[in-house]
């Protein structure tokens, strides 16, 4: 009894051995296989399937065919009807992260990350129609996910129907670049909308500052002259009623006290009109310059009938701005103009313009006693005057006013001087809106 189970465990035995042979030798064979599939030495393969045995001819797969698909940067694959993958290059292999054996002769599917299983599906469809472009996830051998950008077409290879033809282009760097783009542009976005709100709050507070000093202005204006009034209007009187018994010294200061308070009075006003530019809402339109050039002459000129004083205008370019305010700006040019050349028997003043790119440059210029250009820094500043000399009325308001108006409308304003022998003055409007 003893030794018929001995001879019945080495029959299992043999037949175990005999198995694990066969097997070996069948993995060799495959092994044989899918070296010579992705050496091009196959020609075809026979694949068993549930309808039996069906031919998949290789005559595709050529060697420099193969050449080139290995040496491509892209994936690719070639796939039959059912999806099963029976050809891909080493970079398909690496976008999946799995070895080329056990990708060969597997479905695609699997490979598809399930959420884009459906959508995967409808393009491996038209595909087979034809051609098919677009993106899709695939799902590597551990689980993670690889972004990819496909292209599929029919591949008519003999004997092989519905074959296809697909190339993957991994796009995970190009996805995380979009993220961090997205994430830069949120983060952007929060930062725009944080300082919107804190521009919205400073500009509240500012329209308030505004308001406020609006209504300290008028007040100041209000308060100052009710004193300067009071000041003029005895002077007036005293002079009227006593000033015969005075000598010629206290009638001068009399005169002088009278004098000062019309120049601070003169002073309030230019202060008041100085803020209003701030406030003043422009009506930009195409402006004829010489046209505003000779209206503030004829104004300047009958108020000056006794100068002799030449006005020579040369081309002048339209001008673009609000027609108000470069007219104020013409005027309080042309009025300094006309004061700091009082000094010459024949003073001469030259106004004119030219293109200069996208602005146009505007002048005035006079042969007047010019300025010191070591004080440049102080010439458009309020209340800055570069000649103190009595002989030269003026609050030191003019320039800066016109400074605040060309600033307003996107120009520049310059200058240029030499004492004693004239100054010329500059400023640029757009030529248009834009």
């Amino acid at each position: 009894m003893k030794k018929m189970q001995e001879k019945s465990q080495k029959t299992r035995e043999a037949k175990l051995l005999a198995k694990v042979k066969t097997l070996k030798q069948r993995l060799a064979d495959a092994e044989e296989t899918l070296r010579a599939i992705r050496q091009g030495e196959v020609d075809a393969l026979i694949v068993e399937t549930s309808e039996g045995d069906r031919i998949y001819t290789l005559a595709g797969a050529e060697h420099p065919y193969r050449v080139m698909v290995e040496s491509m940067n892209e994936g690719a694959a070639t796939l039959v009807e059912d999806g099963t993958i029976f050809y891909c290059n080493q970079r398909f292999a690496e976008i999946l992260n799995t070895p080329m054996e056990r990708i060969i002769g597997s479905s695609i599917f699997p490979f598809i990350e399930p959420r884009e299983e459906k959508s995967f599906k409808a393009s491996f469809m038209r595909a087979l129609r034809g051609a098919s472009k677009g993106e899709s996830v695939f799902r590597a051998a551990d689980g993670h996910s690889i972004p990819v950008l496909l292209s599929m077409s029919h591949f008519p290879a003999a004997d092989i129907p519905g074959s296809l033809c697909l190339v993957a282009t991994d796009i995970t760097k190009r996805r995380q670049a979009e993220q961090a783009l997205q994430k830069s542009h949120d983060e952007l976005e929060i930062r725009v909308d944080k300082r919107t709100a804190d521009l919205k709050v400073k500009t509240e507070q500012l329209e308030v500052a505004n308001r406020e000093l609006e209504s300290f202005s008028y007040s100041i204006s209000h308060d100052l002259r009710a004193p300067l009034r009071a000041i003029d209007g005895y002077s007036r009187m005293i002079l009227r009623k006593i000033g015969d018994t005075f000598d010629e010294d206290t009638k001068r200061k009399f005169n002088d006290i009278r004098l000062n308070v019309h120049m601070m009075g003169q002073l309030i006003d230019d202060i008041l009109a100085f803020s209003r530019l701030i406030r003043k809402d422009m009506l930009r339109s195409e402006l004829n310059m010489i046209d505003l050039i000779r209206e503030v002459w004829k104004e300047l000129n009958s108020i000056n009938p006794d100068r002799n004083i030449s006005l020579i205008v040369n081309s002048t370019p339209l001008g673009y701005g609000d027609a108000a305010l470069v007219k104020q700006v013409y005027h309080n040019l042309l009025s300094n103009a006309v004061k700091f050349t009082k000094l010459r028997d024949y003073a001469q003043i030259e106004v004119g313009g030219y293109n200069d790119g996208n602005e146009n440059v505007f002048y005035v210029k006079d042969n007047g006693i010019g300025f010191d250009m070591k004080f440049y820094d102080k010439l458009f500043g309020v209340f800055q005057r570069l000649h103190n000399d009595p002989f030269f009325e003026g609050t030191g308001v003019g320039l800066a006013t016109v400074q605040r108006i060309i600033h307003r409308q996107g120009g520049r304003v310059w200058a240029e001087g030499k004492v004693n022998e004239g100054a010329i003055f500059c400023f640029t409007l757009p030529h248009d809106e834009d």
